[in-house]
């Protein structure tokens, strides 16, 4: 497992920005996890630019995707 300095974009379809709040959640040195929880409404799509970059790396690796969310 590597830690990570993570940072995570979103925003909804009219360019309306998304507070991520990111917990790490670190299972004895075997696995580590980074959560994060945001308000939205039901039926919102989201656009997700994250970037990571690996404790003592170099390298950034970044992902783009987008998801329909509902809500009950």
């Amino acid at each position: 497992a590597v830690e990570t300095d993570i940072t995570i974009e979103a925003k909804n379809l009219v360019h309306q920005s998304k507070d991520i709040k990111l917990i790490k959640i670190k299972e004895q040195d075997e696995a580590i996890y980074y959560l994060g929880t945001f308000a939205l409404n039901n039926e919102e799509n989201v656009n997700f630019s994250i970037e990571a970059k690996p404790t003592g790396s170099d390298t950034v690796f970044q992902v783009k995707f987008t998801r329909e969310f509902f809500t009950d």
